[in-house]
């Protein structure tokens, strides 16, 4: 089998729901994993927004293989796309990007899972191994004074970030290391938007709903049986805009996806 992973950037605010009804103020939630409670975005959820791209695109006939047709499933199979990094307020630029020990580590776990050693293993470990005193978010640049979602942080050894240009390339620029119990935190306080049906003027039916907000950053993993793989799949997924989720027609969910240039084979 031939794994492959890509990185997912939102350029535009997302809504994928979870389904669930919530009797509390927020009438529509996101998907989150099960276990962390982390925002995420299902395989399937993920599988059928890029199979609606190619669909709409003209592109189902020639890539029957990768989703399957009315006579066979697809040799392509979908991972869920995992959240990797997080856009934060601060006083010092419009954002930073926040992640913590919880997501990195399982990024790492994914590398050891499908036995892939590369320019990312040991720089994302380093930065996880991270900790703070005072148990303080931690940047990994030299400024000071900085102030992040209400929380004072440290600044990261100069020797500590030493090749973060790697880790940019995950994560994005302007890291900021949360510990894994605030960072949760953030994770239970996502953006709410109202919305709002209206008939001739009238407003009919107000709800609210959660959002992961643009530039936020998961990544995903495909794998499929190396005499299946389909290059113009490949091409065409990274060289254009795919939009993901709900309220396409008032610009939810338009993301990027690209290759994080990982990928490996295994038996099986």
């Amino acid at each position: 089998m031939n794994y492959k992973f890509y990185l997912i950037k939102l350029l535009t605010d997302m809504h994928v729901g979870s389904g669930d009804m919530d009797f509390g103020v927020i009438d529509n939630q996101v998907q989150r994993d099960v276990i962390t409670e982390i925002p995420t975005i299902n395989a399937s959820s993920l599988k059928g927004a890029i199979k609606d791209f190619f669909i709409y695109r003209g592109k189902q006939s020639q890539m029957s293989n990768v989703f399957g047709d009315e006579n066979r499933a697809g040799d392509y199979k979908f991972f869920s796309a995992n959240l990797v990094s997080y856009p934060v307020r601060s006083n010092k630029r419009p954002f930073y990007r926040a992640t913590c020990p919880l997501i990195l580590n399982e990024f790492i776990n994914w590398l050891e899972t499908l036995k892939v050693n590369n320019k990312y293993k040991e720089v994302v470990k380093r930065c996880a191994k991270l900790l703070s005193k005072n148990d303080e978010p931690i940047i990994l640049e030299s400024d000071k004074n900085i102030i992040i979602e209400d929380f004072k942080v440290e600044t990261a050894q100069t020797h500590q970030f030493k090749d973060i240009e790697i880790l940019e390339k995950l994560l994005g620029d302007n890291i900021v290391l949360f510990s894994d119990k605030d960072f949760r935190k953030l994770m239970k306080q996502l953006p709410v938007i109202p919305r709002n049906h209206l008939e001739n003027g009238i407003s009919k039916n107000l709800w609210y709903e959660e959002i992961i907000p643009r530039e936020t950053r998961f990544y995903f993993i495909t794998m499929v049986e190396k005499k299946c793989k389909n290059e113009q799949f490949e091409a065409y997924l990274t060289d254009n805009i795919i939009q993901i989720g709900a309220n396409a027609t008032i610009g939810y969910g338009y993301s990027k996806i690209s290759s994080l240039s990982i990928e490996g084979e295994q038996n099986g």
